[in-house]
Formats: C-alpha cells, sequence, structure tokens
C-alpha cells in the first residue's frame, strides 16, 4: 500500500470507530414513529445574450431535483436528492445525519454534503437572490463525499462551528480508489451577534486545504448558466492550494446587505499562483417583506409574501429588487483572467412555494467587448 492510501486507511478506521462509538446512542427506533418528507424543485430558465456581433438565446431547465428526507429515530436522519436537469440523475444531498451528538453537541454528517466555505454556497439554490450564485463560487466544489461536523448553538446561538473532511467524488459519488480526488479539508467559524425577527448581524470566517496532485481547469461563466464560458485556463500539476473565505450579511426590515471575498493560493512545481473573487449586493422588498436568515450553515430561508399573487383581490405577491457587483481576478494564473459581473434583478414572490425572476448582467473583461445578458425564471418548490 502506497503512503497515500496507506494515510486514507487510517483517516477511515478513525472515522469508523467514532462512528461505532456514538450510534447506539441513537439508533433505537423500535417506539419511535418513523417521519419521511418527499419534495423536490423546479426551475425553467430562459436567456438572449449579445457579445459583440453575436445575439443568441436558449431555454434550459436549469434544476429537476426529487427528494426524500426524515427520521428513522429519534436522532437519526437522512436527505437523499437527486438532479435530472442535466439528463441523467445526478446524486446532490445524499447523507446520513446523526443529531445531538452525545457529550458535545451539534451534528455529524457522512456522505455527500454542501462544502460549508461560503454564505450564498450553503444558502439552497431556492432562496438565493439572483439566478446564479455570483462568481467565488465558481472557485470550489459545492458538494463533495465525506464526513462533517456542525454545530449552531454555541454561545445561546450566537455563534457556529462546521468542519469536513471530504473527498470530490463526482456528481455519481463512486470511487475504488481515493488516490486521484482531491482531499477536502475545511472549518467554517460563523457569528450573529444580534437577531431579532426583522433585524439581523451575520459574519462568517472560513479556511479550506485541498491537496490534489493534478491539473486545475478554471472554466468560468458569467453569471448565467447558459451562457458561453468566459475565462478558460488550466493551471498544471497542482499539489495543494488553499481558500480563505470572508462573509456577511445584514438584514433591516425590508432592506438586506451581502458581500463576500475568496482568496485561494495554488502551489505546483513551477511555484505559488494567486486568485481571488469577492462580490457585494443589496436588496429591497418593495413590498415589506423581510429576507429570513436561519443560521451560518443554512445562510437565508424561504421568503413568505405578506399576500399572495391575486390580483382579482387587489393582492400583487412580494416584489424584490436587488443589485449585485462581482469581481474575479485570476491574473496571476493568466492575464486575460480578469471579469466584473454588474447584475440587477427583480423577483416576484407568487407564493412561498412560487416566484418568477428577471436577471441583467452586464459582463465585463476590460475590452470593448462586453456582454449583456437577459434572463428570466420560474421556478417552485413542492
Amino acid at each position: 500500500m502506497n503512503p497515500t492510501n496507506n494515510i486514507n486507511a487510517r483517516i477511515f478506521i478513525f472515522f469508523l470507530f467514532i462512528t461505532t462509538s456514538i450510534l447506539p446512542f441513537h439508533i433505537n427506533a423500535q417506539d419511535f414513529a418513523k417521519k419521511t418528507k418527499w419534495g423536490g424543485r423546479l426551475m425553467i430558465d430562459a436567456v438572449h445574450y449579445k457579445y459583440g456581433d453575436i445575439k443568441q438565446s436558449g431555454l434550459e431547465i436549469r434544476r429537476a431535483r426529487f427528494f426524500s428526507k426524515g427520521h428513522v429515530a429519534e436522532n437519526l436522519s437522512y436527505k437523499l436528492q437527486i438532479d435530472f436537469a442535466g439528463g441523467k440523475p445526478a446524486f446532490k444531498d445524499a447523507y446520513i445525519r446523526c443529531n445531538q451528538v452525545p457529550y458535545i453537541g451539534g451534528t455529524l454528517t457522512f456522505g455527500n454534503q454542501t462544502d460549508p466555505l461560503s454564505l450564498e454556497q450553503n444558502t439552497s439554490s431556492k432562496y438565493i437572490t439572483f439566478m446564479e450564485r455570483a462568481l467565488p463560487s465558481a472557485l470550489f466544489h459545492k458538494r463533495s463525499a465525506g464526513i462533517g461536523y456542525s454545530n449552531q448553538r454555541l454561545l445561546y446561538g450566537k455563534l457556529g462551528f462546521q468542519a469536513t473532511f471530504l473527498y470530490s467524488l463526482g456528481s455519481t459519488i463512486k470511487a475504488i480508489d481515493l488516490s486521484p480526488y482531491a482531499r477536502i479539508g475545511t472549518v467554517k467559524l460563523s457569528a450573529i451577534p444580534f437577531k431579532t425577527k426583522d433585524h439581523v448581524f451575520y459574519a462568517g470566517l472560513g479556511y479550506s486545504t485541498r491537496t490534489i496532485d493534478n491539473s486545475i481547469g478554471f472554466k468560468i461563466h458569467p453569471e448565467s448558466h447558459l451562457t458561453p464560458t468566459v475565462i478558460s485556463t488550466t493551471l498544471e500539476k497542482v499539489s495543494k492550494y488553499d481558500l480563505f473565505n470572508i462573509d456577511f450579511a445584514w438584514v433591516i426590515h425590508a432592506l438586506s446587505v451581502q458581500g463576500e471575498y475568496l482568496s485561494g493560493k495554488y502551489k505546483n512545481e513551477t511555484g505559488t499562483f494567486n486568485g481571488s473573487s469577492w462580490y457585494a449586493m443589496v436588496s429591497y422588498f418593495l413590498t415589506g417583506e423581510r429576507r429570513n436568515f436561519k443560521n451560518g450553515a443554512s445562510g437565508f430561508s424561504r421568503i413568505h409574501p405578506k399576500h399572495n399573487f391575486e390580483p382579482a383581490k387587489g393582492h400583487w405577491g412580494a416584489w424584490e429588487f436587488a443589485l449585485r457587483y462581482s469581481n474575479m481576478d485570476l491574473s496571476s494564473i493568466n492575464a486575460a483572467a480578469n471579469i466584473n459581473d454588474l447584475s440587477a434583478g427583480i423577483n416576484l414572490y407568487l407564493n412561498p412555494y412560487a416566484r418568477m425572476m428577471y436577471n441583467f448582467i452586464l459582463d465585463m473583461d476590460g475590452t470593448d467587448n462586453d456582454r449583456s445578458i437577459h434572463q428570466m425564471r420560474f421556478q417552485l418548490d413542492f
């Protein structure tokens, strides 16, 4: 056995020991009424973009997901979520979770799960303000397989801690040999110094180290899934890279402000290369609703309109306007890899489970060939 596989085997045995020590406290389901919930989401997008003399329109099923989640014992739960939007099934969340871990509290999660590095990534796609997440999310794996710990109740809920050890196995979550895959270790600290019904402030700090022993390809889209890539470059023979993230959110009644900064340091045999990305956004509900912040692990949650969209009764749902500016700078890797996106969005919440979205994105790469993108979405979840 080579040294890498030997280390992986020791890590697996260590976590197996922890699991077998904890699970007996959770698996007594003899007198427990099993609880199961089924649901899903459907997002349909239409896009039109212009780049110089090129004009093109597109249509896609952005997400078509089904999930089942529930409890099979008082403190033993699961979630299985599969996306069919790409034409074939792809695993998203697929994990078993031990809740209220004995002695230390929090949750212990085994399986495919979200990397906790970023606030916007922790927020479900059902609840993000714009159709696509901001540029920093393109610099790391969204979900990976492994083990994670989270406790959001420290200091009476004012502090949160997350730690994960994951492998980037891909959407099939299958690997006979783990050595070719990136090994990801992430820690995230979050603080909510004050939180009331209409006012909340959050700040988070995350660090992730990743051993990869492979090339890294950067294929960056503007903040639109259907448009062509605007950055396409490769960094050869990367042995390791580290990511540092800081994020915050501030909700004051109908107004909210949110931002993140992500920096990366990539090492290969020729030296060290740096990259960074950030965004800042503001949103406002004309109809008086507010964005609902849950915690550092889950981010924002569902919007509940004061009135559903029922024009016959004089009710027009909830209306949200938003602006966002994003930057990505990979010029240390490729001199041309620097872009800025300015996005404006309008959201109409028909009811808590359905909304219509319009985004306009101006993608700027420092040349005279800026891209203008119009896109719309109809989404619902059930």
